[in-house]
């Protein structure tokens, strides 16, 4: 499967987001992308997001359903100067309840995971 077939299997539920920030979503590995489609993730990027984001429902220990955004986001300076291809990975559960920051991981499967 090429990297364009994966965006698009990504943002099968809102085709709208298929464009929104093109130009990380050109940098990001495909295997990145890949290990977010096999594991159930959706593209929910948006105009006023300042990176791509993926979502997937999820159930914690006790039962309760939640949201896991991962936001994949470039090496920039304060500028917003690229300085590398390298992407990062930011993860957001949110609940009805809460919304928490979990981290910034280096790894998707980090991300995935936390």
């Amino acid at each position: 499967m090429n990297k364009k077939t994966i965006l698009e299997q990504l943002a099968k539920q809102h085709p709208a987001c298929l464009s929104v920030h093109a130009d990380i979503k050109a940098i990001t590995p495909i295997d990145v992308l890949k290990t977010l489609l096999d594991n159930g993730y959706n593209d929910v990027s948006y105009g006023n997001d300042e990176t791509p984001s993926y979502f997937k429902e999820k159930t914690d220990k006790d039962g309760e359903a939640y949201e896991q955004l991962i936001y994949l986001y470039d090496d920039v300076n304060e500028d917003g100067k690229r300085l590398s291809d390298t992407i990062k990975f930011s993860v957001i559960n949110d609940s009805i309840d809460t919304t928490e920051s979990v981290g910034v991981f280096t790894t998707i499967e980090e991300a995935i995971n936390a």
